[in-house]
């Protein structure tokens, strides 16, 4: 999806006092009026030429196997962009069903080559199976006037069951306690 921001919004709204006062004053130079409307058009089609493609985004998803209560694990995310112009700055927000605690957004910065990798950490509040549903992007054009956005589906679900880790740690820990320090 493609939308203009708040500033292409607030720079045709500063022409409109000068747009109307043409239109009563000297409605011949009605122009001047069409020429800011096509230059701010012209900038906003030109700011959206110039930012990073949307067709163009990738992901990858490398969610955990499982997932255990009361503890929390990492996601990890990659996002590439296969060709054409990277934006200087993503705002990824993953989106999870009701029995992962909802993840806070991201805001991506810096590139390693064509690719960004970062981690979302999930914390489940239930068992169940936990669903990773969707990743939301948005970035702007170089010029700050189009905003751009992609709706990745991920459909990825990841089981959650009651914490065993800290049962198996803590055998772990009970077994060694006795050992010999060779042993161990």
């Amino acid at each position: 999806m493609i939308a203009p921001t708040l500033r292409a919004i607030l720079l045709m709204l500063k022409g409109l006092p000068v747009l109307l006062f043409i239109a009563v004053a000297a409605p011949s130079l009605w122009v001047i009026s069409a020429a800011w409307i096509a230059g701010l058009a012209g900038l906003l089609f030109a700011d959206i030429i110039l930012a990073g493609r949307i067709a163009h985004v990738e992901i990858e998803t490398d969610a955990p196997a499982i997932l255990y209560t009361e503890s929390e694990d990492p996601v990890h995310l990659t996002l590439t962009y296969a060709q054409g112009p990277r934006p200087s700055r993503v705002n990824a927000l993953l989106e999870t069903n009701d029995l992962l605690e909802a993840p806070e957004p991201t805001e991506l910065r810096g590139w390693t080559g064509r690719s960004h990798s970062w981690s979302v950490p999930l914390q489940p509040l239930r068992r169940g199976e936990a669903r990773l549903t969707r990743l939301w992007l948005d970035w702007t054009g170089p010029l700050g006037l189009a905003r751009l956005r992609k709706i990745m589906p991920l459909n990825h679900a990841v089981p959650v069951s009651p914490n065993t880790r800290w049962v198996q740690q803590e055998a772990v820990r009970l077994y060694t306690r006795d050992a010999d320090f060779g042993i161990k």
